[in-house]
């Protein structure tokens, strides 16, 4: 099969205009400028279209995404993290079959075809084998207390064993919640021995009330998590340097979020190898202080996008994510923008060698949407749109009533 489309965006290579992409069992063979002579019907035209490598992103939460409406964040963090606990202890099995049905229709709507799964939720593996997409899932581990961490991870591998046809497609390891919501023994096992070959992600430097806890061990964060069992004084720099004392941090380690770094945390960053996976819906939605775009840039840190979950973001499509990076900072590249969503994302999850660009051998996971201002840069076509016309994932075109529970 061929598809040919008035650009081609490869992400690993120049544009190319009245580009074509060969497909062949689920993987692309070939990318160029000029279809080979083949049958009419062998070929799919898209004279009005973009095709790009299927969005990732990089950090959601779909056992949430039943959640109707974003949790209010009008009372501060902590406020908010309480309702989406009381969430997930009230959900019902019916309710996470139909936050599924939503989020694969919201992804594939949104251009994505690839994620990066924070799975807190036991019951969520059965469900996330069901979906066409690829990724990457990240076993969240949380507990102020050995007892607690125990149980999590035990309920957790039980799940995993009964679930044999996720462990076969997801590549998933455990990994610990955020530096406040995990004991230090645990923290430190997880951040010094990584048993699987999924980098490691962490929620950190998230909000104010993070920073509040690690810098002065006080405030409404600190209250709540020694109600839990939280013991000790952290007594830190920062939440970074406080994470990277226990451990320290792996290569390749997804710092998610990373909404409060100061200069010195982005020089351990960078000299750690990390990544950070900002999530724009997120931090408009809690109306954080700037993300520091330009400062990780300038350290050549890897950025990758995601959108959070339901619980504070309206969509979980990446389309829309893509606009509020364009509109907050108007001067990035719209083709360093495109990238952090395509390759960059595939990267932080470790799929680099199955997607992300269209190359030879690469998965044959592509979005076409429309070709909206021909005067444009490709690449602020692809932000122009609000949704993907078409989806491929392993070259099976994909829809938004696609089988799932």
């Amino acid at each position: 099969m061929f598809l040919r489309a008035a650009w081609v965006l490869p992400i690993d290579q120049p544009p190319i205009r009245d580009g074509w992409v060969e497909i062949v069992a689920g993987q692309i063979r070939s990318v160029g400028p000029t279809v080979p002579h083949v049958r009419t019907a062998d070929v799919v035209e898209l004279p009005a279209h973009l095709l790009l490598p299927g969005l990732v992103n990089a950090h959601t939460h779909l056992d949430l995404a039943g959640v109707t409406t974003p949790c209010s964040a009008h009372q501060g963090f902590v406020p908010w993290l309480d309702t989406v606990v009381a969430y997930r202890r009230a959900a019902s099995t019916a309710d996470l079959q139909h936050g599924l049905r939503r989020a694969v229709r919201e992804l594939l709507a949104g251009g994505v075809t690839c994620v990066g799964d924070y799975i807190g939720d036991a019951r969520w593996f059965s469900l996330l084998a069901t979906t066409p997409f690829k990724g990457t899932a990240w076993l969240e581990v949380i507990g102020c207390t050995p007892e607690r961490i125990t149980e999590h991870r035990q309920a957790m591998n039980a799940a995993l064993q009964r679930c044999a046809a996720f462990s076969a497609q997801w590549p998933h390891g455990f990994t610990p919640h955020a530096p406040y919501s995990v004991h230090r023994d645990a923290l430190h096992a997880l951040l010094a021995k990584r048993a699987s070959s999924v980098p490691l992600a962490i929620h950190c430097a998230e909000s104010p009330e993070e920073w509040e806890f690690f810098t002065t061990a006080s405030g409404p964060l600190w209250t709540r998590m020694t109600q839990l069992g939280w013991r000790g004084t952290p007594d830190a720099h920062s939440p970074l340097h406080y994470l990277d004392s226990v451990g320290p941090l792996p290569p390749r380690t997804c710092l998610i979020h990373g909404n409060y770094l100061h200069a010195d945390d982005i020089a351990l960053l960078q000299q750690r190898r990390c990544t950070v996976i900002h999530c724009p819906p997120s931090h408009a939605h809690f109306g954080f202080r700037c993300f520091p775009l330009e400062a990780l840039m300038a350290a050549n840190i890897p950025i990758a996008l995601g959108t959070d979950s339901h619980a504070s973001a309206s969509t979980i499509g990446m389309l829309a994510a893509l606009r509020q990076v364009q509109q907050t900072y108007p001067a990035l590249a719209t083709a360093q923008l495109v990238r952090m969503a395509t390759r960059g994302g595939a990267e932080a999850l470790g799929l680099e060698k199955r997607c992300g660009s269209l190359s030879p051998g690469m998965a044959a996971d592509l979005a076409a949407v429309r070709l909206l201002d021909p005067t444009a840069d490709p690449y602020q076509n692809v932000l122009l749109n609000d949704t993907a016309d078409r989806v491929w994932i392993d070259g099976e075109e994909q829809h938004a009533a696609s089988d799932t529970p």
